[in-house]
């Protein structure tokens, strides 16, 4: 009996090339905050702040288990050209910090634990979100989160 060596022969680079796709695919995503959560979620959320002549309220910090958070909150001020600057540390259960959010479109590439958000006109409100990312090996530690910020 003949073995069909050919026709194997032709499908081993197409069942490569679709296997490469499919990883090419399945790692793109990470590292990325618009990527979709995989699952777990936690979400960490504040009463209003004030800080000099600015307001932040529904301040909401969501992190998912694929290593991707997103901020939102509302902004205004009672003045023109103010600026919101904070940053994000996380806690494990026992209240020690493992590690600061990192901005994934920073200002300053230098400082990518900082978010920044310009207030331009007064008693306006500003939906401020924010992106970040961190290592989702350290999910299952997460405990507590504070949140910095000045005006």
């Amino acid at each position: 009996m003949r073995t069909p060596t050919r026709p194997l022969r032709r499908l081993v680079p197409l069942a490569a090339a679709v296997l490469a796709l499919g990883t090419i695919g399945a790692t793109t995503a990470i590292g990325d905050a618009s990527a979709a959560p995989t699952g777990r979620e936690i979400t960490k959320s504040w009463n209003t702040i004030y800080r000099g002549e600015c307001q932040l309220s529904n301040a909401t910090w969501k992190l998912r288990d694929n290593g991707t958070a997103r901020f939102t909150g509302t902004l205004s001020s009672t003045d023109t050209d103010n600026a919101w600057l904070m940053w994000a540390d996380v806690r494990n259960k026992s209240g020690a910090v493992m590690f600061r959010l990192q901005n994934v479109r920073p200002v300053n590439a230098a400082d990518t634990g900082k978010f920044v958000y310009n207030i331009p006109r007064k008693n306006d409100g500003f939906e401020f979100i924010a992106d970040a990312v961190f290592d989702k090996n350290r999910f299952d530690d997460i405990g507590k989160m504070t949140l910095f910020s000045r005006c």
